[in-house]
């Protein structure tokens, strides 16, 4: 009777691994990776107040930017007049290795409560410019920034006269376990 039953339970364990195929074993591995990328944890994003008053710096791992000098502007370089909010950002490398000062981190700008997009004002008499040839004052960041370097360029997005809400997103994707960043804050009109 002892030998019936073990002869009984090696058919059953048999059968049920027998049962088991290959493309089964793989639905089931699949099913486990989405499971567990379901429950991995992305990191909550960041919002910080915008103080036009002074620098604001966000810090990647060692790579900082450096938001300062915000001035209204109006830019008088296009086919119309078109007002705008100048800054500077300054991108300091403390990696401890050589990096693309763009590398890894989308900026984007948008104003007023319903976040439209803003686009980018060339203003080369006061230094603001999107091309090199608009203005000898115009700095690019450049291919690369050593360690312990880092280089300042002044921007202009438009903002129109009767807007004072601006936000600055940075969006980090090639940072590991760094979350997008908010900037937002009230500039106030002149």
């Amino acid at each position: 009777m002892i030998r019936t039953a073990c002869a009984v339970s090696a058919v059953l364990s048999v059968g049920l691994v027998a049962c088991t195929s290959p493309e089964d074993q793989a639905a089931q591995e699949i099913e486990e990776i989405n499971q567990a990328l379901e429950e991995a944890e992305e990191p909550e994003p960041s919002y910080l107040d915008l103080d036009p008053a002074t620098e604001n710096t966000i810090d990647f791992n060692g790579l900082e930017y450096t938001f300062s000098s915000f001035e209204r502007g109006v830019s008088t370089w296009g086919e119309e007049d078109t007002p705008y909010l100048g800054f500077d950002i300054t991108v300091s490398n403390n990696t401890g290795e050589t990096v693309d000062p763009g590398s890894g981190v989308n900026l984007w700008y948008t104003y007023g409560e319903s976040g439209t997009e803003a686009e980018p004002v060339v203003d080369a008499d006061n230094g603001i410019g999107t091309e090199k040839e608009y203005s000898a004052e115009y700095q690019e960041f450049g291919a690369t920034i050593a360690d312990g370097d880092e280089v300042t360029l002044r921007f202009g997005y438009e903002l129109p006269e009767d807007e004072t809400r601006f936000e600055i997103r940075l969006q980090p994707w090639d940072i590991d376990g760094e979350a997008d960043v908010f900037l937002t804050g009230e500039i106030p009109q002149e």
